[in-house]
This record gives structure tokens, sequence and C-alpha cells, in this order.
């Protein structure tokens, strides 16, 4: 028997602060102005950008995917789109020079705007997320990913 970590990247610990922003934007939050009593962002449009380095094939990523994925979840939305309408969460996909990675969530409205972003700024944390992946998973069986990784209150980073 073995064990494998599998992941669209290993730096899941970011998707985790990205699967977050529902819950600090939610009724029992403290922004509640233009949601409705489920915590649908009734009167915001979700843009879901991600940039990247030319050489990457997959467009979207599989993170801006997971990150999609998780705010249909607890949205108005039902899915996602490269085109720009306000029926489902527009997503941006850019391939520039020497750009390891950033992801970008926006909230937009009439009245206000939020941003979360993160920029990895060279590739060293992706090296980390693989190595902390592999010293979790010594001696353990079945598939995992990275949030399994964070859960687990006894590994110590």
């Amino acid at each position: 028997q073995s064990a494998l970590e599998r992941s669209p990247t290993l730096i899941d610990w970011i998707k985790s602060i990205f699967r977050r922003r529902t819950e600090v934007l939610s009724p029992e939050g403290w922004y509640t102005r233009g949601h409705d009593h489920d915590g649908n962002y009734k009167d915001y449009n979700i843009n879901n950008e991600e940039i990247h380095h030319k050489q990457k094939l997959d467009k979207p990523s599989g993170t801006a995917i997971t990150l999609a994925d998780e705010i249909i979840k607890k949205s108005k939305y039902s899915e996602w789109s490269f085109d720009k309408n306000n029926h489902s969460i527009h997503m941006i996909s850019k391939r520039e020079d020497n750009i390891p990675g950033t992801h970008t969530v926006q909230y937009d409205s009439e009245i206000d705007s939020l941003e979360i972003k993160h920029t990895a700024h060279n590739r060293k944390g992706f090296a980390l997320g693989a190595v902390i992946a592999a010293e979790w998973i010594l001696n353990k069986k079945g598939v995992f990913n990275m949030s399994d990784v964070i859960k687990d209150s006894n590994f110590k980073f």
C-alpha cells in the first residue's frame, strides 16, 4: 500500500484562505449590506482573475477553477464564464512573461469593491509546499490533498 498527495498546486493553504472569504462576508459576519438572508451576494458581481507565465498551458488554471467552484457553492452563481455577465462568475485568465502566479477574487458592487489577492513572487513557495506534503504523507495510505495537511493539528509546519 502507498499514499498519494494530489492537488492542482501544492500551495493549497492559499486556497484555504480564499475559501474563507465567503465566511467573512456572510450575514453573520461583519459586512451584511448587499446580502440576502441566505448569504448570497445579490448586489455583487464576482471576478476571478488569474495570471501566470506564458509557458503554463492550462487556462484557466486548476486553482482558478477551484476558487470559482468554492464561490459557486456559497453564492447565487451556478457557473463561471470567460464572458462578462451578471449570471456567472467572470473568469479572467492571462499569460504574461515571468509571472509565477497571481490569483485575485474581486467582489464588485455599485457601493464598493472587495479584493482578495495572492501573488507568488517566485516558485519557492510551490517547492516548499511539495516538501511539506512529502513530509506529512510519510507512513500514510490513501489519496490526500493539501487541505488534509492543513487540517492536521498534529502536523507542524
